[in-house]
C-alpha cells in the first residue's frame, strides 16, 4: 500500500514537470515566431496608390524558417505643384496602417490631408526623415520630435509650422537637412540652432523669409542654402565668414545691378551659385 502511494506522488509530480515544460516550449515557438509582420499592410497600401519599400527579416527556428515583411518607406506618389498642391485624402484604412508600422525609415506624405494629431499616433520610433510639405501639420509635430537621435531630414514647405515651433530642433542632434517655409516663417528660429553640429543643408521657400536673419549661418556648417530672393537682399560679409559653397536662388524677378555685385563679390573658388529657374527679364551679368 505505501509503495502504491509513492508511486502515486512520483507520477504526479512527473506529470506537473511535463506541463511545466511544456508551457515553457509553447512560450519559446510564441517568442520566435514573427511579429510585427507588414504583409497586409504592404498590399492595403499598395492597392491605395502608395510606392511600399519592404525588407525580409528571416527568423530560423529549430524546426523550420520563418519570413516578416517590414515596411521600411512609404511615399504617396503624385506630382505636387508649390503653386497649386494637391491635397490628397487618406482613407481611414490606409492611415491607421501607416501608423501601425513599426519599422519606417522614411515617410513621404506630400500634399496629403494629414494633420499633427495623424502624425503623433505613428508608432515607427526610428524614423529618420519626413516629407510633409503642403500638409496641415502645426507646431504640436514639432514638438513632439524633440530629443528625436535619428532624425535625419525634415520636409515642411508650405505647411501651418512657425519659428517658435523650429526652435523645437534644437535638441535633433543628427539633423542634416531641413526644408521651410510658409507666410509664419521667417528665419527668426535660426539662432536656436547656432552651434548644431550637422545641418548642412537649408532650404527656404515663400515670402515671409526675412534675409537678414542669415547672418546667424556664420555659427552652423551650413554648405548648400535655398533661397526665394535676390542676392543683393543677403548679408554678404556673414555669408563670407560661413561654410557656404552652393547657393540656389529662386526668385523669379531679374537681376539687377546690385544683385549682380554682390554674385561677383562672392563667386570664387568656394562659391557656386544657381538659379533654380529662369528670372524674368535678363539674368545677363553686365
Amino acid at each position: 500500500m505505501i509503495r502504491s502511494l509513492r508511486y502515486v506522488r512520483i507520477s504526479l509530480n512527473t506529470f506537473l514537470g511535463l506541463i511545466a515544460l511544456v508551457g515553457l516550449l509553447l512560450g519559446f515557438v510564441a517568442w520566435t515566431l514573427p511579429r510585427d509582420d507588414d504583409s497586409a499592410r504592404a498590399r492595403l497600401l499598395l492597392a491605395q496608390g502608395f510606392n511600399v519599400v519592404s525588407t525580409v527579416d528571416e527568423v530560423f527556428l529549430p524546426w523550420s524558417a520563418a519570413t516578416k515583411i517590414m515596411i521600411i518607406s512609404l511615399e504617396c506618389e503624385q506630382t505636387v505643384d508649390p503653386e497649386n498642391p494637391p491635397r490628397r485624402t487618406l482613407s481611414e484604412s490606409s492611415l491607421a496602417a501607416i501608423q501601425s508600422c513599426r519599422h519606417l525609415v522614411t515617410l513621404d506624405l506630400t500634399g496629403c490631408r494629414v494633420t499633427s494629431d495623424d502624425l503623433l499616433k505613428l508608432q515607427s520610433p526610428h524614423l529618420e526623415a519626413y516629407y510633409l510639405a503642403h500638409t496641415a501639420v502645426d507646431d504640436r509635430f514639432l514638438a513632439a520630435l524633440r530629443d528625436r537621435e535619428w532624425l535625419m531630414e525634415l520636409d515642411l514647405q508650405g505647411t501651418q509650422v512657425t519659428d517658435e515651433g523650429l526652435k523645437h530642433l534644437a535638441t535633433c542632434p543628427h539633423l542634416m537637412s531641413l526644408h521651410v517655409g510658409g507666410p509664419q516663417v521667417t528665419g527668426s528660429f535660426l539662432p536656436a540652432l547656432d552651434g548644431h553640429r550637422r545641418l548642412t543643408t537649408l532650404t527656404f521657400s515663400g515670402d515671409a523669409i526675412d534675409p537678414q536673419h542669415l547672418v546667424n549661418l556664420t555659427a552652423m556648417p551650413v554648405v548648400s542654402l535655398k533661397v526665394p530672393c535676390k542676392p543683393a537682399a543677403l548679408p554678404l560679409n556673414a555669408l563670407q565668414r560661413s561654410f557656404l559653397y552652393n547657393i540656389i536662388f529662386t526668385s523669379p524677378e531679374p537681376f539687377d545691378k546690385e544683385d549682380w555685385q554682390f554674385v561677383n563679390a562672392i563667386r570664387d573658388s568656394r562659391f557656386d551659385i544657381k538659379c533654380s529657374r529662369e528670372p524674368r527679364g535678363t539674368t545677363t551679368n553686365p
